[in-house]
């Protein structure tokens, strides 16, 4: 439930705050990342302010869920919120309608526990339109790696696309 006020909480804030200012966006996405026998799925939302023309600063919530098989080939899986940074580089235009951004994000969980916390890393490339009004289908795709505070999980990297909205 608090996970669900505070995802609501910061979207209503995201699309409030950026209709008075061009410089703010807001995105509204998925991630799906997979290997072998580890899936994460994170529905996100990511709230940014541009510095320059090019360089993008902002705050992402994310709530990260993890499927798996342990020894015994049984299904077990967990929910994070998780809440992070990132920063964005509009590179160049591809035929002047798709923006190339490459993206580094930077998470951490709250609020799982000490045997559950865990810390991400996060790079990819990400492309959408880059006309001015209204809201920009985006897609992505990248690395992932989560690394646990503690020993009863493994350090885990997968490979995501991810799709989004951003909301001007």
């Amino acid at each position: 439930m608090r996970r669900t006020f505070l995802l609501l909480l910061l979207s209503t804030f995201c699309m409030l705050s950026n209709a008075q200012v061009s410089e703010l966006s807001s995105t509204l996405g998925v991630d799906f990342g997979s290997t072998y026998n580890h899936k994460i799925i994170t529905p996100h939302i990511t709230y940014s302010y541009a510095l320059t023309p090019k360089l993008s600063v902002g705050i992402r919530a994310e709530d990260a869920i993890t499927m798996q098989r342990d020894k015994n080939g049984n299904k077990i899986g967990d929910d994070r919120l998780t809440l992070g940074g990132q920063v964005g580089y509009k590179a160049f235009d591809l035929i002047k309608l798709i923006n190339v951004e490459p993206r580094i994000t930077v998470g951490h969980s709250i609020n799982s526990g000490r045997n559950q916390d865990y810390l991400y890393y996060q790079a990819g490339i990400y492309l959408n339109c880059s006309f001015d009004k209204g809201s920009k289908p985006e897609f992505g795709f990248g690395f992932r790696n989560n690394f646990y505070h503690h020993g009863l999980d493994k350090n885990k990297t997968v490979f995501f696309v991810s799709y989004a909205f951003m909301l001007r």
